[in-house]
């Protein structure tokens, strides 16, 4: 970390998950949901939904979408609500957003297809809800990204050993190394 902002970032994602895990359909505030969605991730868009609104109308544009962790969330939430305009969603460490029927209703909107979702090695905010009894699960084509030996012997070895004891890996969720295993991959 390079700032102070940048924790409170991670006590915020952290917060924001903790505040309610079952997923509900959302029908105060906006946007709302008619499918069960993690509240939690929910409440993060709308507290940015005026803002979006304000220059959705001012840009026409088709929208490529993109974030990591609870951002990941945000914009596939945020394509949820504007199937039309969306072009592509890429999400980077996401978490699950939605149960099944969310991911359903996703792909009937034909947001399946032009979703690709990333996921560096045994990245523990991605799986941590999908292994909860709560019924969530992922949307999109899954594209692994793996650091592997060029982490380091030293780090890879403590990563293994303490992915080992805890079944999470936490050198797996950082965006700096998302993006240096997506520069890596480029041929």
């Amino acid at each position: 970390m390079k700032t102070p902002q940048e924790l409170l970032d991670i006590i915020a994602d952290i917060q924001t998950d903790i505040q309610r895990l079952s997923p509900l359909p959302v029908t105060e505030g906006a946007p709302t949901f008619n499918v069960p969605v993690h509240p939690g991730f929910a409440q993060a868009l709308q507290s940015v939904w005026e803002q979006i609104q304000v220059r959705l109308t001012t840009n026409t544009k088709p929208l490529w979408l993109t974030g990591h962790s609870l951002g990941a969330a945000s914009a596939t939430l945020l394509a949820y609500q504007l199937p039309e305009r969306v072009k592509a969603l890429y999400t980077f460490g996401s978490p699950c957003v939605g149960t099944i029927a969310f991911v359903n209703s996703f792909n009937e909107k034909g947001l399946g297809a032009k979703t690709y979702r990333y996921l560096h090695g045994n990245d523990a905010v991605t799986n941590v809800l999908e292994k909860s009894p709560l019924l969530y699960d992922h949307v999109g084509q899954l594209i692994k990204l793996d650091a592997g030996e060029r982490r380091g012997m030293l780090l890879q070895a403590l990563n293994t050993v303490f992915g080992s004891i805890t079944n999470i890996n936490l050198l797996d969720h950082p965006p700096i190394l998302y993006s240096y295993e997506c520069w890596n991959a480029i041929p």
